[in-house]
């Protein structure tokens, strides 16, 4: 033991009360009216704006994705019609008129024959797919936002 020891204690005695003690005299500080809903409100606006993120970038991620697929079946329709006789009996109806309104049952018919069915049923189906997706999105986005897109686009 040394000479100090017993100052020492004494003095970090006195300066926790001291320290106590002038604790005491601030006065306590109350949050400012309003605080707790201010930052309720930035809370939910963040997890509002998340959410609204989380949508736009997974309906651009489908999007994007059905496109490219919609494109890729025109790629494919449009050899499918290079192939066929389709591009030679519209060729006909525009040039040879006369015989084409003489004959418009069969000309109908063998110009509807030459048509890749397949592939404009599969086109067709991609193509109302992407309608409804977009309007899909729109759709929950209009229910999720005050400003809608949907309630100035529906009747």
């Amino acid at each position: 033991m040394n000479q100090f020891d017993g100052l020492q204690r004494k003095t970090s005695v006195n300066m926790a009360d001291s320290l106590e003690s002038a604790l005491r005299k601030i006065p306590a500080r109350t949050p400012p009216s309003g605080l707790f809903e201010r930052i309720r409100t930035s809370i939910d606006s963040e997890i509002q704006l998340r959410a609204l993120r989380r949508r736009v970038w997974g309906f651009a991620a489908g999007l994007l994705g059905i496109v490219a697929v919609i494109f890729g079946f025109w790629n494919l329709l449009a050899q499918e019609l290079a192939q066929s006789s389709f591009m030679e009996y519209l060729r006909i109806f525009w040039s040879d008129r006369d015989m084409v309104m003489a004959n418009w049952n069969d000309a109908a018919s063998s110009l509807l024959e030459s048509l890749p069915v397949a592939n404009l049923i599969i086109w067709l189906i991609l193509s109302f797919f992407i309608i409804g997706f977009v309007w899909k999105a729109l759709e929950t986005w209009g229910k999720s936002h005050p400003h809608g897109i949907v309630r100035h686009l529906s009747v």
